[in-house]
Parts: structure tokens; sequence; C-alpha cells
């Protein structure tokens, strides 16, 4: 059994910094999937049920697979599930930029899915574990709001780079971002 006791990060706030960006881009990419949708089905001739289930399939993987996630974060350690799962996530970006069907898109989505359920639980219990009771509640609440104001802005900034450099980049771009964080 690996040992999960959670260990002192070196600063709460760095850790703040790559969780809450991760939260950004996994929240960024859900809402801009939903612009790139007719775009999608034009470009694979594909009617709007068939290509709805990219958005349905990456709803019920997390669904699924969330409470697993949350186990393995335990059970292997949350880092390594964070980076796993984000790791996952971004290879499922990459297989959806460049899936050559609709169906491989579709399982690319089940991919990135996969990774978020799993990056999910595990960044929160990191959060609760680097800040003290007292700021607890201000570094999850701020966290979740990140993530709100992205799944805002994701229309927006979907929009733009579907009109500018297709759809394809609207996943492809998490990669070089994601590298970053």
């Amino acid at each position: 059994m690996t040992d999960t006791a959670p260990t002192a990060p070196t600063s709460p706030w760095r850790l703040f910094s790559v969780v809450g960006s991760a939260m950004v881009l996994t929240a960024l990419n859900f809402s801009i999937s939903f612009v790139a949708f007719g775009e999608i089905a034009e470009t694979f001739d594909a009617e709007g049920t068939t290509v709805s289930w990219a958005l349905t399939a990456f709803s019920i993987t997390i669904g699924a697979l969330i409470v697993p996630g949350g186990w393995a974060a335990d059970r292997y350690g949350r880092a390594r599930m964070f980076a796993t799962g984000f790791a996952v996530f971004l290879l499922g970006s990459g297989l959806v930029a460049l899936a050559p069907t609709v169906e491989l898109l579709v399982a690319a989505r089940v991919v990135q899915a996969a990774g978020v359920a799993f990056q999910g639980p595990a960044m929160l219990a990191l959060m609760l574990d680097a800040f003290g009771s007292d700021r607890r509640a201000t570094a999850v609440g701020v966290t979740g709001g990140l993530g709100g104001v992205a799944a805002a802005a994701g229309p927006a900034i979907g929009g733009a780079m579907v009109e500018s450099v297709g759809w394809r980049w609207t996943f492809a771009a998490n990669i070089p971002i994601g590298l970053i964080v």
C-alpha cells in the first residue's frame, strides 16, 4: 500500500496556482466544446444527435469515474493522481484535436473526461491538505470560483477560436497551456 499521508507543500499558494490553472483549463474546455458543436458536426458531416455524444460521453464518464478517482487519490497519492489525471486530460485533448472520425472524437472525449475525473478529487484533497483550517474555505472557494468564471468565459473564447483557427485548436491549445501549468 502506498503511503497517502499528506505532506506539507513548500507553499500552499504555489499549489493553489497550479490547481487553479488546471481548474480553469478543464472548465474552459468543457464550455468551449458546446460552442464548437456545429463546426464539429460540419467537419464530420454528422448529425447533431451523433455529435452530441461527444458532450454526453464527457459528462457520463466524469460521473462514473469521479468516485474511483477519489479512491485512487487516497490509495496512490493525491499529487500522483492529480498529475496523472491532468496528463490524461491533455492526452485526450490531443486525441480530440486529431480525431479523424466522430466516433474517435467521442472516444477521445471519454479519455479527456477520465483525466478530469481523476484530477478533480485529487485537486480538492491537495487543497484541503495544503491550507490550514482557517484558509481552506477561501482557497477552495476561490478555486471553484475560478472554474465558474472560466466556464462562463468559455463560450466567448471558444467562439473566437472556432471562427479564427477552427474547432480542433480549441482542444489542441490545451496541450501547450497545460504543459506550462
